[in-house]
């Protein structure tokens, strides 16, 4: 029996973790959340989930702080982000703090299945 792949979504808006959490739980994926960036870095330590979907803007740690916060807690996993906004230097920023992603919101769920089995290849 195949073990199911972990995602963890942190996001501080509860309807779209809901959302995310539908399209990845349909799709077969055990999944965590949190709506605080400092609590979700303590549960990837202890739960230590294959991914990670992180929004950008959230309070107090946005989603680069996470990602920075993720490093130095050594939780190494492939990190999605995603945004409201667009910015065209956004995708080099968010490489530079460790994502390898950044989808745009509205979450096109096919898309992010998509580069979710490419990311846990």
């Amino acid at each position: 029996m195949e073990i199911k792949k972990t995602i963890i979504i942190v996001d501080d808006n509860e309807p779209t973790r809901a959302l995310l959490r539908g399209v990845l739980e349909n799709a077969g994926y055990a999944v965590i959340e949190s709506g605080d960036g400092e609590a979700a870095v303590s549960m990837a330590k202890d739960e230590k989930p294959d991914a990670a979907i992180i929004d950008q803007y959230m309070e107090p740690y946005n989603g680069y702080k996470v990602a920075e916060m993720m490093k130095y807690q050594k939780v190494e996993i492939p990190m999605i982000m995603i945004t409201a906004h667009d910015a065209t230097d956004l995708f080099l920023q968010a490489q530079k703090h460790g994502f390898s992603n950044v989808m745009k919101k509205p979450i096109d769920p096919e898309r992010l299945l998509w580069i979710l089995s490419r990311e846990l290849r």
